[in-house]
């Protein structure tokens, strides 16, 4: 924005989030951290630039770039971090314990792991593909396969049914959380829940005929109700 005029000049067009930027020692680019190459990484762009450049460092989880009073002088915060999916398993004997061993492995928050009701099979929310999105798995880490390609909006809260053909979850394509299923096998989502509240964390009745979750509408955070074939109930 010009302090003279305030008159804007938009630099980035692909709707991808923007965590920091910074000014260019001369003041002729801006340094930014961005989730536009999938994993936060760290990009320049020039005033008159139509495409941002990506930088040779901070490729990977790279926020908060400051540049130094030199030309090339520059810092910035780089995170890892190791997630893991754990199976814990209980030893028989005279002393009993508990014993756990790494399912999944990831620097791509892998959380929220779901049963299928045969215990074979596991759904899971993971960052791996560069959006947060529903994977699944078999029990012992392998055969994995995503299985929501909702290209953006945060997308998690696995529930398998206890039939195991379906999965639930919840996503953010507009803006607001609504609940979605999709099938096992895969394929598109269907919606379930509509409007301007925010429907989170969705789990399956004993029959699969229902779909409880938690929801803002109203004005307060209460549990609500939906059928698996429509209509919103509140408990």
């Amino acid at each position: 924005m010009s302090t003279a005029t305030g008159e804007l000049h938009q630099l980035t067009h692909d709707h991808m989030n923007i965590d920091s930027l910074t000014w260019t020692a001369d003041s002729s680019s801006i340094i930014f951290s961005s989730n536009r190459g999938g994993k936060y990484g760290l990009w320049k762009i020039g005033l008159k630039d139509k495409t941002p450049e990506r930088l040779p460092v901070g490729t990977e989880d790279a926020y908060q770039p400051a540049v130094g009073p030199k030309p090339g002088d520059l810092a910035y915060t780089q995170g890892s971090a190791i997630w893991s999916i754990l199976r814990l398993q209980q030893t028989s004997g005279k002393e009993s314990s508990v014993q756990s061993d790494a399912v999944l492995t990831s620097t791509q928050q892998d959380s929220a792991p779901s049963l299928s009701p045969d215990g074979s099979f596991f759904a899971f929310q993971s960052r791996r593909s560069g959006n947060q999105e529903i994977w699944i798995a078999s029990r012992a880490g392998d055969q994995l396969r995503q299985l929501t390609f909702m290209a953006g909006p945060l997308t998690g809260s696995p529930s398998w049914s206890n039939h195991g053909n379906k999965i639930l979850f919840d996503s953010r394509p507009g803006g607001h959380s609504h609940i979605f299923c999709v099938a096992a096998a895969g394929g598109r989502p269907k919606q379930l829940t509509f409007g301007d509240a925010n429907d989170i964390t969705p789990r399956w009745s004993h029959d699969d005929q229902s779909i409880y979750f938690r929801s803002n509408r109203g004005d307060r955070w209460q549990l609500w109700r939906v059928s698996a074939v429509g209509g919103i109930r509140n408990l």
